[in-house]
């Protein structure tokens, strides 16, 4: 597995740890899921804040190195995220 740090970023939290990427990217995909499930019935104004929040939230766990496959995990569920916020 190949990991890239973003040294140019001081701030980075750097690379993930080998236990953690898996439960983290479970984590976001449930949460995602349950605000995508809600749509239909869910408060428009909550579901927003809620789904911006959870938005605001993945660019900060992108910011870490992820593997491959977990990245684009990851990216997928910014992808319904943004579909929710449209």
């Amino acid at each position: 597995m190949t990991t890239h740090a973003h040294d140019d970023n001081p701030a980075s939290p750097g690379p993930v740890s080998s236990d953690e990427p898996e439960a983290e990217v479970r984590r976001i995909e449930a949460e995602v899921d349950r605000l995508c499930s809600e749509y239909s019935t869910a408060d428009a104004e909550q579901l927003l804040t809620e789904s911006r929040r959870s938005l605001d939230e993945l660019a900060t766990v992108l910011d870490r190195a992820w593997s491959g496959p977990h990245q684009r995990r990851l990216l997928e569920q910014v992808g319904w995220l943004h579909l929710l916020n449209a």
